[in-house]
């Protein structure tokens, strides 16, 4: 063999050690401090190993300390309802809550569960307690880093579930909200107390993980829309 042609397979040998030295930590899921059981997202982990009630969630404050933060769950719900939404109760927002509990608690899901929902003189996004906290979806995937996110125009990380754990697909939701959570008044079905067809409510789109998942477009109210529900931290 020529000097040359030898210069020539070392080259290739050493370049061929290079390539599987580098792409050997992504095969392995050994990339930075990630490790097929510990999953760091930002400042949050959470354990792939275990449920989503045994997850640590912690956010650091201004002194260093490490501070628990209970995570915001959403889903949507499987149940659709026409613009009409107060039922028995004196007020549309006051109705939507109590299907987003009913659907909770059918689903067996623990806690406080509220319509992320606007009305005329509420905001969806004044409605959650702790917008620092992140939010996961029925199955304990994350959906953003901090409840604040869904507000912002943030992508979302991945599709919301139903609060049996299904993705469905183009869907329309009541919201009432602009994508930056801000009530999108009159688009509110008369305060979520109408049904009639001349009247139109403010929808977001499920599946989508863009803004457009919060806020769409104006639908008639005597369509059948979802809701996007939450456990409610305060």
């Amino acid at each position: 063999m020529s000097s040359k042609r030898f210069t020539y397979s070392l080259l290739g040998v050493l370049a061929i050690i290079v390539l599987v030295a580098a792409v050997s930590p992504i095969i392995t899921g050994k990339v930075g401090q990630n490790s097929a059981s510990s999953v760091p997202i930002m400042d949050y982990t959470y354990d792939t190993a275990h449920s989503l009630e045994q997850y640590q969630y912690s956010d650091p404050s201004s002194d260093g300390a490490r501070e628990l933060l209970e995570p915001v769950i959403l889903f949507v719900t499987t149940s659709t309802y026409n613009g009409d939404l107060n039922g028995d109760l004196p007020t549309g927002l006051a109705g939507a809550d109590l299907k987003c509990q009913q659907r909770a608690d059918a689903a067996g899901l623990d806690g406080t569960y509220l319509a992320l929902l606007s009305a005329n003189n509420m905001n969806a996004k004044d409605r959650v307690a702790d917008l620092n906290a992140p939010v996961f979806r029925i199955d304990g995937a994350p959906l953003v880093f901090a409840a604040k996110n869904l507000f912002d125009r943030t992508n979302l990380l991945n599709e919301i579930q139903t609060e049996n754990g299904r993705v469905l697909r183009l869907s329309c939701i009541w919201t009432g909200s602009t994508t930056l959570g801000i009530n999108k008044a009159p688009w509110v079905c008369h305060d979520w107390t109408s049904k009639a067809g001349g009247s139109t409510g403010w929808v977001g789109i499920t599946t989508l993980i863009t803004s457009r998942w919060l806020s769409f477009s104006e639908v008639h109210c005597d369509r059948r829309c979802r809701l996007y529900c939450f456990k409610y931290t305060g």
